[in-house]
């Protein structure tokens, strides 16, 4: 009896739904946003069956029968799927390696559906491997492959239903992108319009996307007729769900570059695909931003949770500007890139989801060679800038005691002292060794260069050593000119 009330209020929701369509028209095109979350996906899902004893034929039809049967009665409304075996070329290409597939070898049914979900079931030692793969038709993406084993034949509906679910990638509009303020902290919230979210799922267990659950944005490029000529991932940008409504979903942006997001144009969708968990690693290569684009090796690369602050070293980028990062318990991570003490660049990524991942950053070495110059020459400065203190006091001092010649002889061991046009020289000479055409790392290193010139001529200014030797000249001249003593006379007089 529930099960057929069931029914009925499913098929006078549909009518409702048909009826607000009808004779709204200008609500009617799927691409408006009024009616984006209350319409279904239209759903592809083709099969391949590896040929093996097993599998039969009619094994495989009921498994599709079967397959449509549980979406209906799990997902209802949301979904309108169909269910088939893959054409042959497919075929052999999912049960050869699903794993490998590349998204221009997916065939896409006319009319173009929202997606077309791939599965393979093939045979392995123990009893059968059930893997599956979403591609997203809008985006033209192909998500991670996931993987379900089955020991016993009655278990493959159930595998099969959970590895589809777990594949799905659902997609979303980007509706705004703004700065706020959350508890003190500035961030920016991104809203998001998940297609098919006014249709809730049968089960009312079943989320096809959860809070923390992480999200990429997506940019597709439309010709004049409205059909994708690119779509392109925005790049080291990713949002995490905070909040779940019937109709929307607010998330956190973590990105790495400046961009907007809600793009301006008709020709422009900013879109986002849910991100599904890989389990794999991703080689991150570092290259300067600037030609020749070499490797960057010996740079740090942390890694933090994120919206936490403490960060873990995972390791130095080897001679080739390479390193490993491996998958942790959160999906999503924010990696920092150091040279030396400098920060460089913050970059969030998802372990797994592209096999390599190349960006090109500040070549910071000789920022990092000009910072140890400077601390190397102002270590030296302090040193001359406490012998001529010393130098100064002790000249003052045989002065003072009328030893002139001893003075003197101090005065020029002064003299032969780095002096600021000496200092001053070797800043020029680094300055013109250390030049580069990136004008990123060029300011900094005039930054740097410029401030030492300043502590240079501020502590080694020769007015000093210019009035120490008029003190010296005035009392030698005043030496010359004292009237003698009648002891001085006395001695001359016994020494003639």
């Amino acid at each position: 009896m529930n099960r057929l009330s069931t029914q009925i209020d499913r098929r006078l929701y549909g009518l409702v739904l048909a009826v607000v369509i009808l004779f709204m028209p200008s609500l009617a095109g799927a691409d408006d946003q009024s009616v984006w979350q209350l319409l279904p996906y239209d759903v592809r899902i083709l099969i391949g069956f590896d040929p093996c004893p097993p599998i039969t034929p009619r094994l495989q039809d009921e498994l599709c029968v079967s397959l449509a049967e549980r979406i209906e009665a799990t997902i209802g409304a949301g979904w309108n799927a169909t269910v088939a075996p893959a054409p042959a070329p497919l075929r052999g290409a999912l049960v050869r390696d699903i794993k490998g597939l590349q998204a221009d070898q997916v065939p896409i049914p006319t009319p173009p559906p929202d997606k077309v979900l791939l599965m393979a079931i093939t045979c392995v030692p123990g009893g059968l491997e059930v893997t599956a793969r979403d591609f997203d038709v809008r985006t033209h993406t192909l998500s991670s492959p996931v993987t379900r084993s089955v020991s016993q034949i009655g278990e493959l509906s159930d595998a099969a239903l959970d590895a589809l679910l777990t594949a799905f990638a659902p997609l979303a509009r980007i509706v705004s992108s703004k700065r706020k303020a959350i508890d003190g902290v500035r961030r920016i919230e991104v809203v998001l319009h998940p297609k098919a979210s006014g249709l809730p799922p049968r089960d009312p267990n079943l989320a096809l996307f959860r809070k923390d659950d992480v999200f990429q944005p997506i940019h597709r490029y439309n010709d004049r007729e409205g059909n994708l000529r690119r779509a392109a991932p925005v790049p080291w940008t990713f949002c995490t769900v905070e909040k779940i409504s019937p109709l929307e979903t607010h998330c956190r942006l973590h990105s790495g570059v400046r961009i907007s997001l809600t793009k301006r144009g008709g020709r422009v969708e900013a879109l986002a695909l849910r991100v599904i968990p890989t389990g794999g690693s991703t080689m991150l290569v570092l290259k300067s931003r600037t030609k020749p684009h070499k490797p960057l090796s010996g740079y740090k690369v942390y890694s933090r949770v994120p919206g936490k602050k403490a960060a873990t070293l995972l390791g130095w980028t080897d001679r080739r500007g390479q390193l490993l990062i491996p998958p942790e318990e959160h999906l999503l991570r924010v990696l920092l890139i150091k040279n030396g003490r400098e920060p460089l660049a913050r970059m969030p990524m998802v372990p797994g989801l592209e096999p390599e991942m190349t960006t090109e950053i500040a070549n910071d070495d000789l920022r990092l060679w000009a910072e140890g110059f400077i601390f190397s020459l102002q270590e030296e400065l302090v040193d001359i800038v406490a012998r001529r203190k010393i130098y100064d006091a002790l000249i003052r001092a045989r002065i003072e005691a009328d030893k002139l010649d001893l003075a003197e002889k101090m005065f020029e061991e002064l003299r032969k002292l780095p002096t600021n046009e000496q200092f001053s020289l070797r800043v020029i000479q680094e300055r013109e060794r250390l030049a580069t055409n990136d004008h990123v790392v060029q300011r900094k290193i005039n930054l740097f260069l410029d401030d030492t010139n300043k502590l240079i001529h501020q502590h080694l200014h020769p007015q000093a050593i210019g009035e120490l030797e008029r003190y010296l000249r005035d009392a030698k001249a005043a030496a010359i000119n004292a009237p003698k003593s009648e002891e001085k006379k006395e001695e001359e007089k016994d020494k003639s």
